[in-house]
């Protein structure tokens, strides 16, 4: 017999969270990146404990990642919000290559090196595939 709060408990509250993350993602997404790749992102971000924010524009970059702080599991993409649909996905599928990059080699490599061109190339290839880019 399982305890109130037991193993069912917390799979059935890690479902909700995750289906309220999907939901959030889904939301966020729409209108900012093209509607036949918002469900590969929507799925490609929902593998990792990652906060994707808004912010207004930037002269210096598009958008940027940031690992996880200390005494946080949270990883972090900015994005300027006033980038037309395939500058957002681009972009945000960029700074999702530097969080892939990140979890398998931490800080050893180069942030645009061979390692995260890997990532980029392997992120983004459903992308083009699908027909989701001019």
């Amino acid at each position: 017999m399982a305890t109130p709060g037991g193993a069912e408990g917390y799979a059935a509250a890690m479902h909700a969270a995750d289906r309220h993350r999907h939901e959030s993602l889904t939301a966020m997404l729409a209108g900012r990146v093209p509607d036949s790749s918002r469900g590969y992102v929507v799925e490609l971000l929902s593998r990792h404990p990652v906060d994707v924010e808004l912010r207004p524009p930037r002269r210096s970059k598009l958008g940027d990642y940031t690992p996880p702080r200390r005494g946080s599991r949270r990883h972090r993409i900015t994005i300027n919000e006033d980038l037309n649909v395939y500058a957002f996905l681009t972009t945000l599928l960029h700074e999702t290559a530097h969080l892939q990059t990140h979890l398998a080699h931490r800080r050893r490599v180069r942030p645009h090196g061979v390692e995260w061109n890997r990532a980029f190339g392997g992120i983004l290839e459903p992308v083009v595939a699908g027909h989701g880019l001019p």
